[in-house]
């Protein structure tokens, strides 16, 4: 084997590198193969051309010196050496990969520096961190600054939100929009409404919702795949000046507070305006305030129910109501507490006496029997009667500060009507609590009264001659609650059925009671 020989066989492995790379034994093989005919070749040579090697030798030293310290030679490049390995490099190393590196380093300096085109609002600062990080792409890599450090893999709670929905919905999800009214993306909360005219229905969405954590906490889709619905157009909308009119008049002043009472507007407006028919509709009847009436003049007399025990009770109770209470001894209730007791009492006929003190004062008591939901009796005939008998008794414990009360509510139950007031100033109500009376229908005695819990204090109420404009008030409402044009699924009383409907509503994040104070302009929640 010549040196002829060799170069031949690293010619036709270069090229077998370039094709088809061999398999890992095939390599292994070979180089063991080439390994073992080296060692044989350089040993031979080496008894015959050691003397010429050692000559050879001395002369390359020669050359290298006269090259350093000649100074009237050019100091250009040395031809590169033979590209053939030396006896300790061939046997360390197998051509294969002498070839490989050589071909990596050939194509790293043939390779062009790609420039990236910097930006006229790149800051020099910016510009040297960029050379350092193609740098670092290159060279060695180093650890980033604080200031150039990006963290892609800690995404914005807003973010993680868009990205778990685009998940869940895939391509659905284009035909929606994130609905702002009822959403809070700061905190991973997303709700997204499906856009129909370029209104969004409320009947079709996704929600999504991270706790603190950053974790899905619940996630909902709401989809309606009815595809025979018909939308209202939305040019047959009324103005939303119109709807604001309409929604005014669900508004009222109103007391409310104990120790420093305030005058507010109350707005009870918590369903829909239907923006074809101007018709208001209320979602839920309980969540409709309660309507003032017309204020009932009256000479309180600020009578008070003294007893702090029992017995005290008892004779309370049959002095001013005529109640004769008999049976057992009154039973102390597991409510009580050191201020606030509970009595009750087992009378006849299965009645039960159950009254309330506190600090010593009777704020209310109730009998009550197994008739007391007869529904056979009938007493429209008396009611204007009863109420005016209802009103002179809740006169006489009411403080002598109030001068009318307002008539909100009338339950009837069986044989008995109970009769819930409010106190009014000028003709507005004061809201903070309310005082019933329970009568029987057919002796018209009292069976049933409740005076509140709180003390009727002398805080004098702000003159309703200080008040905004109803238009000003329900301006800062609807800056805080504005009413928004939605698509949503009502029922229809003409065909019978739930259909879509056009209508102005009110999104509400908490509670729809919302007031603004009428002197000051501040909302009250």
């Amino acid at each position: 084997m010549d040196w002829q020989k060799d170069k031949e066989l690293l010619v036709r492995l270069r090229r077998l590198h370039t094709k088809n790379k061999p398999s890992k034994d095939f390599v292994e093989t070979l180089r063991a193969r080439l390994e073992y005919q080296t060692n044989l070749v350089v040993h031979k040579r080496s008894r015959l051309f050691r003397p010429i090697q050692y000559g050879l030798g001395l002369a390359s030293i020669f050359a290298l010196l006269l090259y350093l310290f000649a100074p009237s030679m050019h100091k250009e490049a040395l031809p590169p050496m033979s590209s053939y390995p030396t006896k300790q490099e061939f046997i360390a190393k197998p051509p294969v990969e002498v070839a490989d590196k050589q071909k990596q380093q050939q194509e790293q300096k043939q390779q062009p520096v790609s420039k990236q085109p910097i930006s006229l609002k790149d800051s020099p600062i910016q510009k040297q961190t960029t050379k350092g990080k193609e740098q670092n792409d290159v060279t060695t890599p180093r650890s980033a600054t604080k200031e150039n450090r990006q963290e892609p893999n800690n995404p914005t709670p807003k973010e993680k939100a868009l990205t778990y929905l685009q998940e869940l919905g895939g391509e659905d999800v284009r035909g929606y929009q994130i609905n702002p009214a009822l959403s809070a993306p700061a905190r991973g909360y997303i709700f997204m409404n499906r856009m129909v005219n370029g209104i969004p229905f409320l009947a079709d969405s996704y929600k999504v919702e991270l706790d603190e954590s950053g974790q899905i906490e619940q996630s909902t889709i709401t989809k309606n795949t009815d595809t025979n619905l018909k939308f209202p157009l939305p040019q047959q909308a009324i103005s939303k000046a119109t709807a604001t009119q309409l929604f005014m008049k669900n508004m009222r002043l109103v007391y409310q507070g104990d120790e420093k009472p305030r005058l507010t507007y109350e707005f009870n407006f918590s369903g829909y305006i239907d923006a074809v028919s101007g018709q208001v509709r209320e979602a839920k009847e309980e969540e409709q305030g309660q309507q003032s009436s017309k204020p009932i003049p009256i000479v309180a007399q600020s009578k008070k129910l003294i007893a702090h025990t029992p017995e005290e009770v008892v004779r309370i109770l049959q002095q001013e109501f005529g109640i004769a209470v008999f049976g057992p001894n009154a039973t102390d209730d597991a409510g009580s507490t050191e201020n606030y007791k509970q009595y009750s009492w087992q009378m006849e006929e299965g009645k039960i006496l159950k009254v309330e003190t506190l600090d010593g004062q009777i704020m209310g008591f109730r009998i009550s029997s197994p008739d007391e939901k007869d529904a056979n009796a009938s007493t429209n005939a008396i009611h204007k009667e009863l109420t005016g008998t209802a009103t002179r008794i809740i006169e006489r414990y009411m403080d002598a500060n109030t001068k009318e009360l307002q008539l909100i509510d009338v339950k009837k139950a069986g044989l008995t009507q109970t009769y819930q007031f409010i106190r009014s100033h000028q003709g507005i109500p004061v809201i903070n609590r309310s005082y019933s009376v329970t009568l029987d229908t057919i002796t018209e005695k009292v069976i049933g009264l409740d005076l509140g819990y709180s003390l009727q204090g002398p805080a004098t109420l702000p003159d309703k001659s200080k008040a905004m404009t109803p238009e000003a008030a329900a301006a800062i409402y609807l800056k805080e609650r504005p009413l928004s044009l939605v698509y949503t699924m009502l029922e229809d009383k003409k065909q019978q059925k739930v259909t879509p409907h056009l209508v102005y509503q009110i999104y509400y994040h908490d509670t729809p009671r919302l007031y603004v104070d009428a002197v000051t302009g501040e909302v009250i929640r």
